[in-house]
């Protein structure tokens, strides 16, 4: 009797041993469960970063593509104002060129115009000389005339 009973303990005894062995597999199932999921998390969260990285670089570099346009941009207008400066320079100085021709023109017809009237003038003079000279020969040959007369 006693011996069946120290069995019954024993095997008892066993049971016990091995549902608390089951527990602790059980436990640590779970905290490897735990685990792996911990790991997958950060594994996530190590994704979402690098994503939100690249994000970030990507704008970054839109960013600089951006300054760049800009900077060609300005570069262009201040061409543009460059040669329209140069434009207009040219301009100006066809007109002072023109200008100047016309100037000139004006004194080669100013010049012109008085070698005519210095011509002119000879003319009259030359004309003034004849007329004195024929004037006065014709009064000398008059008077010569009526000296003879008388």
């Amino acid at each position: 009797m006693l011996l069946l009973l120290l069995l019954l303990l024993l095997l008892l005894l066993l049971l016990l041993l091995l549902l608390l062995l089951l527990l602790l597999l059980l436990l640590l199932l779970l905290l490897l469960l735990l685990l792996l999921l911990l790991l997958l998390l950060l594994l996530l969260l190590l994704l979402l970063l690098l994503l939100l990285l690249l994000l970030l670089l990507l704008q970054l570099l839109l960013l600089l593509l951006l300054l760049l346009l800009l900077l060609l941009l300005l570069l262009l207008l201040l061409l543009l104002l460059l040669l329209l400066l140069l434009l207009l320079l040219l301009l100006l100085l066809l007109l002072l060129l023109l200008l100047l021709q016309l100037l000139l023109l004006l004194l080669l017809l100013l010049l012109l115009l008085l070698l005519l009237l210095l011509l002119l003038l000879l003319l009259l003079l030359l004309l003034l000389l004849l007329l004195l000279l024929h004037h006065h020969h014709h009064h000398h040959h008059h008077h010569h005339h009526h000296h003879c007369s008388r």
